[in-house]
């Protein structure tokens, strides 16, 4: 019962998303989708699909993260479908209901509230400090304060990445860093930039530990650059402590 309601919602979502226009990208950009929160807020999920650049086939994995742990609860769940004449939705709706159960195990039962959007532009360039571009951060929990999120990039040697600068980032929020990269994982290739998409926020009262940070990789693809995404966990101080 529970995973067909957690469905019921990201599908319904899901569809209005599909409607929209999405914008202008040479390569191949993933498309990220919110799946909700743990009822304590200590976990997340979320879903991303879109269509290969040369290829031309559908894909989708579904993510579940410990935000306590930063790390996947179970490992991705994907789909890819090999047959470019087939819609990327099928991929999406395979990997949906690939991870159903997991997602259920996790209880990933809470919805996650946007809170900031700025899809699409990979802005932030080694060697610069760039923060988010509203002011003050709003984010249910959260002290009022104008403290604001920051992403710093910066060349970091990846292996099979010879011949191209791969950039590691750094992440700081309310003036303290809570994230750096020391190695690249593989599962990033050889990323050129990154950007600050998304940030999201549970609604569950009292407020959740945590608030997501959705990051956009973007890493040279066929036709362009590729576009994929890794959630990090942004500590938040509830109000009155």
């Amino acid at each position: 019962m529970r995973g067909s309601s957690i469905r019921a919602r990201v599908e319904a979502t899901l569809a209005i998303a599909l409607v929209s226009a999405m914008p202008a990208f040479a390569g191949d950009a993933a498309h990220p989708q919110a799946i909700g929160f743990s009822d304590g807020g200590e976990r997340f999920a979320f879903l991303e699909w879109g269509q290969q650049d040369g290829s031309g086939f559908g894909y989708a994995s579904v993510f579940i993260v410990d935000l306590e742990r930063d790390a996947w609860v179970v490992p991705p769940v994907r789909s890819l479908i090999e047959d470019e004449a087939v819609a990327p939705m099928v991929a999406r709706q395979q990997a949906w209901s690939a991870a159903a159960d997991a997602l259920g195990d996790a209880g990933i039962h809470q919805p996650a509230r946007l809170v900031h959007s700025r899809p699409f532009l990979p802005a932030e360039k080694g060697g610069e400090r760039v923060e988010v571009a509203w002011r003050p951060i709003t984010i249910p929990g959260a002290m009022p304060d104008t403290s604001v999120l920051y992403l710093e990039t910066f060349a970091l040697p990846a292996e099979g990445c010879e011949g191209e600068t791969a950039m590691g980032f750094a992440l700081m929020w309310k003036g303290e860093e809570i994230a750096r990269d020391v190695d690249l994982p593989e599962s990033r290739g050889c990323p050129t930039a990154y950007s600050i998409e998304r940030i999201y926020a549970s609604e569950v009262w009292p407020p959740a530990p945590y608030a997501v940070a959705l990051i956009g990789v973007f890493r040279r693809g066929f036709e362009g650059p590729d576009l994929r995404h890794i959630a990090l966990p942004i500590p938040l101080k509830p109000a009155g402590r």
